[in-house]
């Protein structure tokens, strides 16, 4: 089974959650805002995908961020 995190809101995610549902695919849903992922998940993500994709550097929590929060997020600190 497919472990899906992402937010329950976010129009990409719902729309991969439909996709994954017209094709009869199984997943678990992880809504990050309800369920944090711990430190050592995180770190396997940026190490996997990078900060890049992890990062949604459009959303408004993203731009109400101090520098220096952002420049941790994206260091992986």
């Amino acid at each position: 089974m497919i472990s899906m995190w992402g937010l329950k809101n976010c129009d990409t995610c719902r729309g991969a959650r439909h996709w994954l549902e017209m094709h009869k695919i199984s997943y678990l849903f992880h809504d990050v805002r309800e369920e944090t992922p711990d430190a050592a998940r995180l770190a396997r993500w940026l190490k996997v995908a990078g900060a890049d994709r992890l990062i949604n550097r459009r959303s408004t929590t993203w731009r109400t961020l101090p520098d220096t929060a952002k420049r941790q997020l994206e260091a992986g600190d």
